[in-house]
């Protein structure tokens, strides 16, 4: 018997931000504005904690990068993980094409680590005013186009 678990966006985002504020309240831990759920962010600073432990080197890594290195990347994942089992939808599916499949998330990142962030972060730092995010955005809804354009093509 598999445990459902239904939970409304509404519900799950105001569990988000009282999570995120007792964190702060209690941990200190205060994270740069839109950083909070940007995974090219977060990895780029676990490769950066990692290089300035292993090589002395001195890149910057945001703070919850640096209180918590591995948590941020990892406790998404393991969040992610626990997710999957709860809603009994852990499964291994074979990608169409694999290696087209890693060469896009590659690009993905490289091109979000370009930007200052993934899709969430720029949208969330056009909310705070930042002007610079809207040629982000424009780009990402240009590209998604662009490769939704690709894909009906093939098909």
């Amino acid at each position: 018997m598999a445990f459902r678990l239904s939970v409304s966006l509404a519900v799950s985002g105001a569990a988000t931000g009282a999570l995120a504020t007792a964190l702060d309240a209690w941990g200190g831990i205060n994270p740069p504005r839109a950083y909070g759920f940007c995974m090219t962010c977060h990895s780029r600073d676990l490769v950066d904690w990692v290089a300035n432990q292993l090589f002395a080197t001195h890149w910057e890594v945001a703070l919850p990068g640096v209180q918590f290195p591995i948590l941020t990347v990892v406790g998404v994942l393991l969040g992610a993980y626990v997710a999957c089992i709860l809603a009994s939808e852990r499964r291994l599916r074979p990608a169409a094409h694999p290696w087209l499949s890693l060469v896009a998330g590659v690009l993905v990142v490289n091109f979000g680590l370009v930007a200052l962030g993934c899709p969430t972060r720029q949208v969330v730092r056009l909310g705070y005013g930042d002007w610079t995010a809207l040629t982000a955005v424009a780009g990402i809804v240009l590209g998604a186009g662009l490769g939704t354009l690709v894909l009906k093509r093939r098909a």
